[in-house]
């Protein structure tokens, strides 16, 4: 029932911004809006949740075409309303020439086969943190949010396996959304992880949480990797890494709840992953040296990463407060549509300084 839901009012505002953008083009090109024009609207709204349906339930070559054309137009008109509404408030305050119409749907386009190739493209970032109480110096890879599924596929995590392991890392942290939910997988989906050469601490991310969470838990694990939900390990000297689980929004109070009971030793060094970034308050008071997330993506698609920065406190990248540490990673693979328009998929190297 809750996917329903969901899937009502996605398609509904989904419809509501296509609107938007058919209004903006009839006043360009001067056009009636007719009953033919809302039922093709609609159509193309549902795509994106029905393509999204049958991929689970009847996966094949065509239902993942489906679900990729439906997804790249998702993105196509995500990036057409940023487009058109900033032509709108500029028509309001000036009296804009026909020619700057004509422009926004050009833009419009080239911003959105620009997303699509960049949303195919991967790089590794590399980072240095000084935390002067490390035991030594390491180096750790982030991964965060590949959603293998219906368009990053088995060959995308072969990519990934392969920079992970040419950063030689002593410790591979993984924040979450490994497992998209669109499209089947199986064991052969994730055989390329049995090529990591590090041992790696994993913590579950939303997206394993709407699907079956126990099979893709199995999947995982034998893979090698190790899940740590609400739970810590002491891999090496003065080293204690741990995991905390997902949990909703609205259950924030959980995160609190499950960090105090971890127990922390106070070793030199302590890493937690989550997948969800949690505010500096939430942990600062805790033996916890440095945090490591995912979830945001950066906003994957402009406009969203203009407005998650309102939502979030930290969206991307490094921050610190006083001797405390935190690492989003924008995710290396896409939810929705396969654009990165502001954002790229990341491989992220950190290497932690024992001095400062």
């Amino acid at each position: 029932m809750g996917f329903i839901i969901f899937g009502l009012i996605f398609s509904t505002v989904f419809y509501l911004f296509e609107l938007f953008i058919l209004h903006q083009l009839r006043n360009i090109f001067d056009f009636a809006i007719t009953n033919k024009w809302h039922i093709l609207l609609i159509i193309l709204a549902l795509c994106f949740v029905t393509s999204g349906i049958l991929a689970q339930a009847l996966w094949n070559k065509t239902t993942q075409i489906f679900y990729i054309l439906a997804s790249a137009y998702y993105g196509l008109v995500w990036i057409s309303f940023g487009v058109f509404f900033i032509y709108f408030v500029l028509k309001l305050v000036f009296p804009l020439p026909l020619e700057v119409g004509y422009a926004s749907i050009f833009l419009a386009l080239i911003l959105t086969v620009f997303g699509l190739i960049n949303g195919a493209r991967m790089t590794t970032r590399f980072a240095t943190i000084s935390i002067p109480e490390a035991p030594r110096d390491l180096r750790i890879v982030l991964l965060a949010d590949t959603h293998i599924g219906a368009v990053n596929r088995d060959d995308w995590l072969r990519e990934v396996v392969k920079r992970t392991n040419d950063a030689q890392p002593d410790f591979i942290l993984f924040a979450g959304d490994l497992i998209d939910g669109s499209g089947q997988v199986d064991s052969d989906t994730f055989t390329p992880l049995k090529d990591l050469r590090a041992p790696v601490y994993y913590t579950i991310g939303n997206h394993e949480t709407y699907g079956d969470e126990k099979k893709y838990r199995q999947l995982l694990t034998d893979t090698g990797i190790n899940i740590l939900h609400d739970q810590t390990v002491q891999p090496d000297n003065g080293v204690q890494i741990s995991g905390i689980g997902y949990y909703e929004t609205d259950k924030r109070n959980k995160y609190t709840q499950a960090i105090q009971n971890l127990n922390l030793a106070k070793v030199p060094l302590n890493i937690l992953v989550v997948h969800e970034p949690r505010d500096f308050s939430e942990w600062v008071d805790t033996p916890i040296n440095l945090v490591v997330a995912g979830h945001t993506h950066a906003g994957q698609v402009w406009p969203l990463n203009w407005i998650e920065y309102f939502y979030y406190k930290q969206l991307v990248g490094y921050y610190s407060k006083d001797d405390k540490h935190m690492y989003i990673s924008p995710g290396v693979g896409t939810w929705g549509p396969p654009l990165r328009l502001g954002s790229n998929n990341e491989v992220v190297v950190i290497d932690i300084k024992k001095g400062r």
